[in-house]
């Protein structure tokens, strides 16, 4: 089977989606408010930058 990158986008999702759903975040409502929350709270987003930027050089 061929693979394109709309396969790999989707696989990742699906990965990335499995994560969370393992830490409780069951529902696109509770994954939309955590990005709110994130988006609105200075410590919150410098702590998700810092640990973003650390494991994406």
């Amino acid at each position: 089977m061929d693979y394109n990158i709309e396969d790999e986008k989707v696989k990742r999702l699906i990965e990335i989606g499995s994560i969370f759903e393992s830490m409780g975040v069951d529902s696109v409502e509770l994954a939309e408010s955590i990005k709110e929350h994130i988006q609105n709270c200075p410590g919150g987003k410098a702590c998700l930058e810092k640990l973003v930027s650390k494991n994406n050089p």
